[in-house]
Parts: structure tokens; sequence; C-alpha cells
């Protein structure tokens, strides 16, 4: 869609992605959420992001939101299968090691990231 020289709030991207498990020096390229917010978009090399996975097996937990990939959400975000967004991983990257952007959610969706991000961080309901 786009390079990675402009994201916005909202951007759904291809990241490239340290696996915790590897003591972050393995990388696999997987789909993120841009949350941080326009100012610091444009301002800041780096961006915070939660990722997205396709194990949706845990996908009524709170701080997970499901977007199905043939919802009007899921086409626009441009995902390739049904997906769980994980607000309880919040990772803040280089904007360097995103490869590039996919798609967008709408407000309403990031509306409901938000209140999974809440939740997620201990703060008050949205």
């Amino acid at each position: 869609m786009s390079t990675t020289s402009e994201v916005a709030r909202g951007d759904v991207v291809v990241v490239s992605y340290p696996l915790i498990s590897t003591g972050l020096a393995i990388r696999k390229l997987r789909p993120a959420v841009v949350v941080s917010n326009d100012v610091n978009n444009r301002r800041l090399p780096d961006v915070t992001l939660i990722p997205l996975t396709s194990k949706t097996q845990r996908a009524l937990e709170a701080t997970h939101l499901f977007i199905s990939q043939d919802s009007p959400e899921g086409q626009q975000a441009g995902i390739r299968l049904d997906s769980v967004v994980k607000a309880e991983t919040i990772l803040t990257l280089p904007r360097s090691l995103i490869h590039k952007v996919i798609g967008h959610l709408p407000s309403q969706v990031m509306s409901s990231i938000d209140r999974c991000l809440a939740l997620a961080l201990g703060l008050p309901p949205i």
C-alpha cells in the first residue's frame, strides 16, 4: 500500500517483529496495528504497535479484539486471515522495522482497541 516513511494511528503494518523467546535475536514478519498518536508518529523515529495473531482461540479475552477477514473492517485492514488484536502485547519499535502498510482500521475499531488497551494497562474504562 504505502511506504513506511509515514504511518498513522490505526494503520495495519507488516513489521519485523522480534521474538522474545529468542532473546529478541530472531525476527519474523508479522502484522501489527499502530497505536501511537499521530503527533508522535510524525516526530519520533519509533512507533508503538500491538500485534495481530491468527490464533483466535482466546479471542474472547477482554484485552483482545477479534477481526474477521471477511468483515468490512478486515477488508480495510488488509488482513488475510481472521485475526485477534492482542492489546496486552505492546511494543515500541524503530520505524525502520516496518516493511509496509497493508491497511487501516476505522475509528470505531480503534475505539474498541482503546478500550482493550485501557484494560491491559489497568486504566479507568473509556
